[in-house]
């Protein structure tokens, strides 16, 4: 009898396999029997396809801000009122980190807070909310320049203010706080947009 062909490996759909579990176990937490025995593969095809553990988180990493990061914070880049740019990555961090079909919270400001992690994956998540920061404070900044905002406006300090807001919002997520409760707390933090960000 003819042997079928075998099944060809989506390395694809594996990165997205592995961000679920990374997502919702973290990077220290995630053993490499927990990644081989998710992608149905033996140890030498784990590293034949990604090399190493922590290679595969980098394309993790990379895979969640094209899948989830952007649909997030992209709006922050887009030729638009700053206002609504800033209201909707609130929103979205209640909506899109709370849904029953992913883990809660985010996998970029969650993941390495259980520790153990090598210097250079720290540094290239610090590198990438870092870059987040920068993003929300260029959008004001931008603002600033197109008379949305107050000439006088500290846009790095409303910047900082709006970004260490919605890391908390992450942390609640993961802790179990509803899209509800995540959303009133995001139109409250919008309340504030006069007193940061315009004159008196």
């Amino acid at each position: 009898m003819a042997r079928g062909r075998p099944r060809t490996f989506d390395r694809e759909a594996a990165v997205e396999q592995a961000m679920l579990i990374f997502w919702a176990k973290g990077f220290t937490n995630t053993s490499l029997s927990d990644l081989t025995s998710a992608l149905k593969i033996n140890p030498p095809s784990f590293y034949a396809a990604f090399g190493s553990k922590e290679a595969l988180y980098l394309d993790v990493l990379e895979r969640y801000s094209l899948e989830i990061g952007e649909k997030l914070w992209g709006e922050l880049l887009r030729d638009g009122p700053a206002y609504h740019a800033v209201e909707n990555l609130l929103l979205n961090t209640a909506r899109y980190l709370t849904r029953e079909k992913s883990p809660k919270g985010c996998l970029l400001s969650l993941s390495g807070m259980e520790g153990g992690l090598s210097e250079s994956l720290s540094n290239e998540l610090m590198h990438r909310r870092h870059a987040m920061l920068i993003r929300l404070e260029n959008c004001l900044l931008a603002a600033r320049g197109k008379n949305e905002i107050s000439a006088r406006a500290d846009c790095e300090a409303a910047a900082r203010f709006y970004f260490t807001l919605q890391q908390g919002m992450v942390t609640r997520a993961r802790d179990g706080e509803t899209t509800d409760e995540l959303e009133t707390t995001a139109k409250s933090a919008m309340r504030l947009w006069p007193v940061l960000l315009q004159d008196g």
